[in-house]
């Protein structure tokens, strides 16, 4: 039987915070809370096959996660990671729009990296919240190395968002 949302924020919430361990990123949570709530975020992925090999890959669908569509799933389990993994702010996250993510050029290497930038909206973007969102100081301007699944996940969310557009 399947458990419903209702159930599973209880089970959440009676994990406690252990008060004698460092926490990681979010002090208000346990490791515990931590990977329950990861597992809730993961989004669902359609059925797809790779172009390059031909191979099909079956429909994989997270009962557990209790936003609908893709759009949102993966909007919300890329905001958990930037938040958690990279130790973003909420107003920060909100700043990050599809054009802060890229890969920069190759070194004397080879190398690339794939990066996201911290800042303010351009001055001709127009923000409609009753108070715009800005950076607090200079210092907050950042480059993050993502991690090539961050990447990854972050390209698939680009690709749905183009769809919704």
């Amino acid at each position: 039987m399947m458990a419903t949302y209702a159930d599973m924020l209880k089970t959440f919430n009676k994990i406690e915070v252990s008060q004698n361990k460092p926490a990681h990123r979010y002090k208000s949570l346990s490791e515990m809370q931590h990977i329950e709530l990861n597992n809730m975020l993961i989004p669902s992925t359609p059925a797809f096959t790779e172009k390059e090999t031909g191979e099909h890959f079956a429909e994989v669908i997270n009962p557990q996660n209790p936003f609908n569509g893709a759009f949102s799933q993966y909007r919300n389990y890329i905001m958990h990671r930037l938040m958690y993994s990279y130790g973003l702010r909420v107003g920060e996250v909100l700043l990050v729009s599809l054009d802060s993510v890229g890969e920069t050029l190759p070194d004397s290497r080879g190398n690339t990296q794939f990066l996201l930038i911290v800042q303010n909206l351009p001055d001709d973007v127009i923000d409609p919240r009753r108070k715009p969102l800005s950076l607090k100081t200079s210092d907050s301007y950042r480059q993050i190395e993502l991690t090539n699944d961050d990447f990854i996940l972050l390209s698939i969310y680009r690709t749905i968002s183009c769809t919704f557009v």
